[in-house]
């Protein structure tokens, strides 16, 4: 499972669906995790599928989305090695699957 999250990366791209859903199910494993009466995700879910699969896992109280301006993600990622393009192309994938959540 790590590879495939090491490729994805690697190349930029998002990682799918099954394989972050089961890298949160494995999390949620451990004591420390269950233990609490709240977890925070941060960048989960990110579109619909996700969303329906989570609240099937967990109850689901609250929900806090926090965005920031275009500019600054760009020259946040610009700063990790990604293009203009691939970041642009990136924010409306980011936008066209997170926005149904948010709604």
């Amino acid at each position: 499972m790590g590879k495939k999250v090491q490729e994805s990366v690697k190349n930029l791209q998002l990682v799918d669906d099954n394989t972050i859903f089961e890298l949160v199910e494995n999390a949620l494993r451990y004591p420390d995790a269950t233990s609490k009466s709240f977890v925070i995700f941060d960048g989960f879910p990110r579109n619909v599928t996700q969303a329906e699969r989570l609240d099937k896992l967990l109850t689901i109280a609250k929900v806090i989305s926090v965005r920031a301006k275009d500019e600054v993600v760009e020259s946040r990622q610009v700063a990790l090695g990604q293009t203009s393009e691939t970041i642009k192309k990136n924010l409306s994938q980011w936008r066209t699957e997170n926005d149904p959540i948010i709604n």
